[in-house]
Order: C-alpha cells, then structure tokens, then sequence
C-alpha cells in the first residue's frame, strides 16, 4: 500500500510554491505513520511527479492520478475527448508517495488488523494548510492508494508489475 500525496495549483506560480512546500514537508508525514501500530516503515519516493492538465474540476484531475484496472487504462489528458475539453482550465499538479510497509500478521493475536492513519494524516493536513502563503488555489488530496492502482508513470516507462494474488495455504 501507498500514500499518495496530491498537490494541485491553478496557476504556476502558485505551483511552485505548493509542490515545493509541501515536498520539502513529506518527511515530517513518515516518522509519524512509522509510529502507528502494523506499520513497520514509510518509505517515501525521492521525488516528485510533477504534470500539466487541462481538467473541468478537481475529481477529474484527481482521477488522472489513479488506474483504473476495471477500464485498463489509466485515465489521462490524452484520454479526454477534444470536444469535452471545452471549458476546461489548467491544473499544475505534484504527486509524492510514501510505502507503507505493513507489518507481518501475529499467528498469536486472532481477528482482522485495521490500520488507522487518520492521526498521522489529519496531523499533516493541519500543520500544512497553515502555511502562510496558502492561496484558495492550492490544493492538497491524501489518499490510500494500492499497488495496482498507481499510475503508470510511477513506473517510468517499465511495464506495470502483475497484480499480487492472494496466497492460499
């Protein structure tokens, strides 16, 4: 499983200064989530993913961010009609992403493991949004997000890793 870190600005200016706060603020998310119980490290990538879309609203740009397994396709710019791109506006956007390696089950503890990050997650959202050159178009998603629904270009043009099965003993 992953974290995926969505910053989204609707202009470039404003773009710089969002990806660039909040990248340089990912590390304090990571020790935090580590604490959490089942979490045994957060990883998070070494860089960014930036992109440029031209998008009708936030859930369209936030889709672009996801594959879509059940269609196949990750959903993208390219795959957006020419007709519907009228009007739509310009979206600069900044993707991190933190693993999350989930600690092994304990054969002597019975009944489901739930992770809860909310904690962690509410904690970063709060410290960030009080930065003090936040704008109304800044934008920031945290979402869960599971390996096979990373987008392609975390890949970075290797093909996508097969969908793990479930094992059965």
């Amino acid at each position: 499983n992953y974290f995926q870190i969505l910053a989204i600005s609707e202009s470039e200016e404003s773009h710089l200064i969002w990806s660039g706060f909040l990248g340089s603020k990912v590390r304090h998310l990571t020790p935090k989530l580590e604490l959490e119980e089942y979490i045994d490290a957060a990883p998070p990538f070494c860089e960014g993913f930036e992109s440029t879309m031209e998008a009708a609203n936030l859930e369209e740009v936030k889709s672009a961010h996801f594959y879509n397994d059940e269609e196949n396709v990750a959903v993208s710019e390219e795959n957006i009609d020419p007709i519907q791109k009228s009007g739509k506006k310009k979206y600069y956007t900044m993707a991190f992403y933190v693993a999350l390696v989930i600690s092994p089950p304990d054969p002597a503890r019975k009944g489901p493991r739930r992770v809860c990050l909310d904690g962690p997650v509410n904690d970063f959202k709060t410290f960030v949004s009080s930065y003090e050159k936040l704008t109304p178009e800044m934008h920031l998603f945290i979402r869960d997000i599971k390996r096979e629904n990373l987008p392609a270009y975390v890949f970075e043009g290797q093909p996508r890793p097969p969908k793990k099965g479930k094992q059965r003993a």
